[in-house]
């Protein structure tokens, strides 16, 4: 039985750069300050938007991750909806040898792969 360590992967593409003018891009339009944005700008904008505790503009950016992880733990993950998830079957994992192997791990280790989509 092969045993599977827990692990995460970001399969989004990150620039923290582009992240922060798309997040003052869409925290502008609630001020109406769209005309405000300059090329270094954004940094600022969204520290003083957490500072006002208006986060729900951080909202408007999301990233996606992949998770490997034991079966309870991902139940918990997903148990609270904080973001979209899609979970590895345990019922129909595609192929015949991968089946076996992962049934027999299953038993044993209770290990999943969870891929989720969360909301900065």
């Amino acid at each position: 039985m092969k045993i599977i360590s827990p692990s995460f992967e970001i399969l989004t593409p990150l620039d923290g750069q582009a992240v922060l003018k798309h997040i003052e891009l869409c925290g502008r339009v609630c001020y109406k300050s769209e005309d405000k944005i300059t090329g270094t700008s954004a940094a600022t904008f969204v520290a003083n938007i957490i500072k006002r505790g208006h986060e729900a503009v951080l909202e408007h950016f999301n990233i996606t991750v992949k998770f490997i992880c034991d079966r309870g733990v991902s139940h918990e993950l997903v148990r609270h909806r904080l973001a979209s998830y899609c979970q590895e079957s345990t019922r129909y994992p595609g192929q015949q040898v991968h089946r076996q192997h992962y049934q027999a791990e299953r038993k044993r280790h209770a290990g999943g792969l969870l891929c989720c989509q969360a909301r900065l």
